[in-house]
């Protein structure tokens, strides 16, 4: 079915979904924690999402984030390189049920 990072919980369809984000992951290959997982995602198709490294350079940024293969390998966006272990920082943006933007930062530890 579904893969992990763009699967939902059952959300009660009058409450607005939880996003819920992962704050590591381990890109080696094994199918497990290889992307960046953030659940309830398809339910909020106008977001946007920055993750740059301690210097503050960008490493991957996109919009409609889990459509189409559109997900975070722990790979630099336009190197293709796989990051260092690390932590990585995030700020990411999505128009809620109500039509206002909502903004969330917080950290990414990738481990190989």
């Amino acid at each position: 079915g579904i893969p992990d990072c763009l699967q939902f919980n059952n959300a009660d369809q009058n409450t607005e979904a939880y996003i819920q984000m992962t704050n590591a992951m381990s890109p080696n290959g094994y199918r497990s924690n290889d992307t960046m997982t953030i659940r309830n995602i398809e339910l909020y198709p106008e977001n946007e999402i920055y993750i740059f490294n301690r210097w503050s350079q960008t490493v991957f940024e996109t919009k409609n984030y889990g459509s189409n293969g559109n997900v975070f390998e722990g790979r630099h966006q336009f190197t293709k390189r796989i990051l260092p272990v690390g932590t990585y920082f995030y700020i990411f943006t999505y128009k809620n049920k109500n039509g206002l933007i909502v903004k969330r930062k917080g950290y990414l530890y990738i481990n190989n």
